[in-house]
């Protein structure tokens, strides 16, 4: 009989501790506050005055969505483009669609070498599946070959095949930054 009495008093306070509420997060320490959560870090492939797609997932911008450099100074929604390399920081909500959506608390443009010399490669190579597919082109990874010279690009494109279907279909491009022209691997 003490057994189950014991038995049953700890499984009710294993039961009571679970019903507590959860943690908010205070904003302290290393991680970002609730209220604003890192998203990704990846590349602009579709841009407008209310949102901006980075990698998969479209970042809802507004008067209040904070725009700027890795080095700080401000920047517009205007001057966002396709091809730069960002950090976008959301709400802490993503909806799943696809591609995703959210809405963008701060996003953070890199200005470093690497990421300006990628942002013309990238630039063109969305272009060119925008004129061969049309519009929502998902980065996936892009990388630099070792010897500069060219981009490679693992990017979905979204193909209308009728009113009711959409289809994705994914491949690598690559960027030749000496002839400019992009190709299909």
């Amino acid at each position: 009989m003490k057994n189950r009495v014991f038995a049953v008093f700890a499984a009710s306070l294993l039961f009571a501790g679970g019903c507590g509420k959860a943690d908010q997060g205070s904003g302290t320490g290393s991680a970002p506050p609730a209220q604003q959560a890192r998203g990704q870090t990846g590349f602009i492939s579709a841009v407008s005055e209310k949102q901006t797609l980075i990698n998969d997932v479209y970042y809802g911008i507004d008067n209040k969505t904070e725009l700027l450099t890795d080095g700080g100074k401000k920047l517009s929604a205007e001057e966002l483009a396709v091809g730069m390399k960002a950090e976008a920081w959301n709400d802490g909500t993503v909806l799943e669609s696809f591609p995703a959506k959210a809405k963008a608390k701060k996003i953070v443009v890199f200005t470093d070498n690497e990421s300006e010399r990628l942002r013309e490669g990238i630039a063109e190579i969305v272009r060119h599946i925008e004129a061969e597919a049309g519009k929502n082109v998902i980065i996936h990874s892009v990388q630099l070959a070792g010897d500069g010279k060219s981009v490679t690009v693992d990017a979905t494109s979204m193909i209308t095949v009728d009113i009711t279907s959409i289809t994705p279909q994914r491949a690598n491009w690559n960027y030749d930054f000496t002839t400019k022209q992009v190709s299909k691997n």
